[in-house]
């Protein structure tokens, strides 16, 4: 008997392209694979070499070539989202016991649809984010609520909706109305990996990670330095990650005279680099405006590190610890956000909060396994396909 096969569809391939659900995908499906399903991964091709390869135990297909995620003006490209859906439609005809799909971009689950129809098997949605009409009025416009329209007739798609975290399970019922099982599993860390990880030899004060897209608020950590200068405290700041907004963000330190605190690392090539860089630093700040969970706010925690955060409606990353404990939930102004740099910055670094073990991948592989395969007992031992 062959063993169970699992797709998962995005367009982008953590190590090759870095962020959460990249991220995600590749964590599970590793350990899945070790536990002995047949992973693949369908996605644009951002690797060299064949359109097929083996990585950590999952089968690669780059259904396309990789296009630019984002336009110049720093927002999501709907021609490689269009692009990328229309390409899936070679999953028609494809083998699988499992299809877990994505949400974003949104085009990528009527292809995933069709799929799992002829092959009679129920669709999964892994959901990171809930924009909702009031985020897609201000992203569009005038064409806010073809957004909103088109997200919400995706959400009735799934069979099964996956999402990370309690408050994206709550907007998709208010938003979307949304009205499947909805099982929460959120995104996770490798604990063992990061407590063995030797801090860097290049310190900062500060450190930020993430895209640099306008949600994400890199400005107003720049802004909060400019601040903290004005009041003659001289702050470091550590920036991993790359994005649209890159240049536009460096003329802003430019003009603030900040430049020369700022470290830019672009993205980093391992995790591993990312955890020693934190491990040398002080505070991470992570003032954004959307985040559907943010692996990178337990993997702080993980570190030792206080975080801080805002408040608001679609920040998701405030729900991951306690405000005064692991760090602080601030009211999304610079001064605010500079105030609580400086709080967290003199104080000596923590053990990792004990919840923190919650989140660690092999225990949330685990979960995963009970959502797809809710009647076998014990999957990862006899995962053969029936």
């Amino acid at each position: 008997m062959k063993p169970l096969k699992i797709i998962f569809v995005y367009d982008c391939v953590y190590p090759f392209i870095a962020g959460g659900a990249e991220r995600r995908f590749y964590e599970l499906g590793k350990r899945l694979a070790q536990r002995g399903y047949d992973v693949h991964w369908y996605s644009m091709k951002s690797w060299e070499g064949p359109k097929i390869i083996n990585h950590d135990g999952i089968v690669l297909h780059g259904i396309c070539k990789q296009k630019s995620l984002y336009t110049s003006t720093g927002r999501r490209s709907i021609f490689e989202a269009l692009l990328f859906g229309i390409s899936l439609f070679k999953l028609i005809g494809t083998d699988f016991d499992i299809l877990d799909c994505c949400a974003f971009p949104f085009f990528s689950l009527f292809p995933c649809k069709i799929a799992a129809l002829l092959r009679r098997k129920p669709l999964y949605v892994t959901w990171h984010e809930v924009w909702g009409i009031k985020y897609w009025n201000r992203y569009l416009r005038y064409f806010g609520f073809m957004g909103y329209l088109i997200e919400r007739l995706a959400s009735k798609l799934p069979d099964v909706i996956i999402t990370v975290g309690v408050r994206i399970k709550r907007d998709l019922i208010e938003q979307l109305g949304a009205k499947q099982k909805i099982p929460v599993i959120p995104n996770g860390m490798d604990l063992n990996t990061i407590q063995a990880i030797i801090p860097s030899k290049i310190q900062s004060d500060v450190i930020f990670v993430g895209r640099l897209v306008n949600h994400k608020g890199l400005d107003k950590v720049i802004s909060s330095l400019k601040l903290l200068n004005d009041r003659g405290i001289e702050l470091s700041l550590s920036i991993i990650g790359d994005g649209p907004e890159r240049i536009q963000l460096m003329e802003m330190a430019e003009t603030m005279n900040v430049s020369k605190q700022l470290h830019w690392h672009g993205f980093l090539k391992s995790s591993d680099e990312v955890y020693a860089l934190m491990k040398a630093s002080n505070v991470l700040t992570i003032p954004s405006s959307r985040e559907g969970f943010s692996i990178i706010v337990i993997e702080a925690l993980a570190c030792g590190l206080p975080v801080i955060t805002i408040d608001a409606p679609g920040n998701a990353a405030q729900d991951l610890f306690q405000n005064g404990i692991s760090g602080s939930v601030v009211p999304d102004r610079t001064a605010d956000i500079a105030n609580a740099i400086l709080q967290w910055h003199d104080n000596p670094k923590s053990l990792p909060p004990e919840f923190i073990k919650e989140f660690d991948w092999n225990r949330l592989v685990d979960k995963l396994e009970k959502v797809y395969f809710p009647s076998l007992d014990m999957p990862s031992k006899n995962n053969q396909a029936i």
